[in-house]
């Protein structure tokens, strides 16, 4: 679960930590869009929130081929912008 590649950005409003296992075949920096359940919560009352991601399936670009994510791959965002509506969700990044 804590063996592979990890990439953390931080910014002011948001810290991110994108962990991939090593026997995913689809490196990081090529994993550009994917699909994941993901869930959010409130973080020291209303103040922040976290959004924790299991992603289902990953792709290189939005035409290329997608594949499943290997187990151990996992996203944790916390934020300085409250959650309105935490509970389980359906994530869909696509980055261009």
């Amino acid at each position: 679960m804590f063996s592979g590649h990890i990439q953390v950005k931080l910014t002011r409003q948001e810290m991110r930590i994108d962990h991939i296992a090593d026997q995913n075949g689809l490196p990081m920096a090529k994993r550009t869009c994917h699909i994941s359940l993901g869930y959010a919560t409130p973080i020291m009352g209303q103040t922040g929130s976290g959004l924790f991601e299991l992603p289902i399936l990953g792709a290189e670009g939005v035409t290329s081929q997608w594949t499943p994510a290997s187990f151990g791959d996992y996203i944790a965002h916390f934020s300085n912008t409250p959650t309105y509506n935490p509970g389980p969700r359906l994530v869909v990044t696509l980055k261009f």
